[in-house]
């Protein structure tokens, strides 16, 4: 897997909202950790353990941890990123779904992509 297959399977617009998630939600070497725990967990795990950074809105199914911009899901398979920005205002889709497997290859490589897809 690397950078420039992901940017060419989801596309300019999908693209351009990973790195701006990547960008705004995804600080330090801890934040990433942090996302790969809550995206590896179960249900169980996710509410003890993330309890305090769950998103609490009530209009979604599923367990979502909150950021800075946007929330994240995993059902085991598919990570589900949401832009609550873009969705409270309309002014762009707001769902976006990668593999479990892709985004910890974002996560891990978050520099190297936002670059890229910042120059392409």
């Amino acid at each position: 897997m690397t950078v420039e297959e992901i940017v060419k399977k989801y596309g300019r617009s999908i693209s351009e909202k990973l790195a701006d998630f990547l960008f705004t939600d995804v600080g330090d070497s801890d934040d990433i950790a942090l996302i790969k725990g809550f995206l590896a967990a179960d249900d169980t795990e996710k509410k003890l353990k993330y309890g305090d950074m769950l998103n609490t809105d009530t209009k979604r199914v599923g367990i979502f941890l909150d950021g800075n911009q946007y929330i994240i899901a995993s059902d085991g398979k598919t990570v589900h990123i949401i832009d609550a920005v873009a969705e409270e205002f309309g002014s762009s889709p707001a769902e976006s779904f990668v593999t479990l497997a892709e985004m910890y290859f974002l996560l891990d490589h978050k520099e190297e992509f936002i670059h890229y897809v910042k120059e392409h």
